[in-house]
């Protein structure tokens, strides 16, 4: 149940807003808002001349399609359809998302705002595919994606400017010690045991926690605005031409020589080293949210050292164009360095969080079985920490 105190708390249950579309009270509450911030023809249909939708994506908040039907006409300039977005998270935490989306829109690094309200927003609707993990790893795509991760990292934005990675890791274990559903161990998948022990208990995970805490003074470095959660699925690929797009999910290198692309769900975007949000998503290569059953990753997917080498320079392309191709390969020299002991962070960052919602959450997803792997992979990247 959503936890801010706004109108949508009371209407529905977020576990059965598939059916939204049945529920006559949240449709005419979502037209009323489309109303008032769109104007136009929306401020004069009736419910039954829109369609809504439920979008998959979203984790702390709920997210809909909003769409005119085929024979309603705009009177104005307003959009014929709207991602319409339902805050799910405490209070505390929804200004700065406010703030850094309305940062991003401004600076056409996110979808255009329509309207904010107490308890969500409306936004620009972008034709586009989320990219999969296989497209990520396709050097157009990837060498655009650094673009974006240069541009992000550049971004001024009102928000605490502290590094919380920390602070993160210790609130979701925090919240994992009190938990009454906690069981005595963990069994790590036995793809991972040449690295890892068996199994692992919330004593043995305090005891990883603090080989971090340890670690800290040489990774509090180069504090920028990060993402922290950029894997494919928050990587639009705009579909800006269709016949240019057309079967490009088949061969995407071939088909998109010059991709435009735009991140989504800032939900978890805060200041940290820039060696964490770019670890997080290399780290991120290995998985497939596809899967029905384990495994859930794959160590064959892990990118070389040379594909985040040519990713990094990218990177330092875009920020510093003005250097010298040695000086660029010296600045991502130091940065691959900076970006490898993050990776074993990244999954430790994100297991126990996934273990918590595994335990507390009914949904089909298997957040327990995706953090497990995430522990084995720590243990098999866990070097990376040593060599510090």
């Amino acid at each position: 149940m959503c936890e801010n105190k706004n109108i949508f708390k009371d209407l529905f249950d977020p576990a059965k807003a598939n059916n939204i579309e049945m529920d006559p009270a949240v449709k005419k509450t979502i037209l009323k808002y489309c109303g008032d911030f769109l104007g136009g023809i929306w401020k004069e249909v009736n419910p039954e001349k829109i369609d809504i939708e439920k979008l998959d994506g979203g984790t702390l908040n709920i997210i809909f399609l909003c769409s005119l039907k085929d024979s309603i006409h705009p009177l104005n300039n307003e959009p014929k359809k709207v991602v319409f977005r339902i805050y799910c998270k405490p209070d505390s935490g929804i200004i700065s998302e406010t703030v850094i989306c309305s940062i991003l829109a401004e600076k056409n690094l996110g979808p255009k705002l329509y309207g904010i309200f107490d308890g969500g927003r409306i936004e620009e609707y972008i034709p586009s595919k989320p990219l999969t993990m296989e497209d990520i790893c396709v050097p157009s795509i990837s060498k655009e994606i650094s673009k974006q991760f240069a541009q992000i990292h550049q971004l001024c934005v009102p928000i605490k400017k502290s590094a919380n990675f920390m602070e993160f890791i210790d609130e979701w274990f925090q919240n994992l010690s009190n938990n009454q559903n906690l069981p005595p161990f963990f069994d790590i998948p036995e793809h991972y045991h040449n690295y890892s022990p068996k199994t692992l208990t919330i004593q043995d995970l305090k005891t990883e926690l603090e080989f971090i805490r340890s670690k800290l003074s040489k990774l509090l470095k180069n504090i920028v605005f990060c993402h922290n959660d950029l894997h494919g699925g928050n990587i639009l690929l705009i579909n800006d031409n269709k016949k240019k797009h057309e079967g490009y999910s088949k061969n995407l290198n071939q088909q998109v020589s010059s991709p435009k692309l735009m991140l989504i769900d800032f939900e978890f975007s805060s200041y940290n080293p820039r060696g964490f949000d770019l670890g997080n998503h290399f780290a991120e290569y290995v998985f497939d949210y596809e899967a029905k059953t384990p495994p859930y990753s794959s160590t064959t997917r892990i990118p070389s050292e040379k594909h985040m080498f040519e990713f990094i320079f990218a990177y330092i392309d875009f920020q510093n164009p003005e250097l010298s191709k040695d000086e660029k390969n010296q600045k991502a020299e130091i940065l691959l360095k900076e970006i490898l002991p993050f990776i074993p962070i990244s999954y430790l960052f994100w297991s126990g969080y996934m273990i918590n919602d595994g335990l507390n959450s009914k949904t089909d997803f298997d957040f327990i079985g995706f953090a497990l792997e995430r522990l084995g992979l720590y243990f098999m990247h866990k070097h990376y920490l040593k060599d510090l």
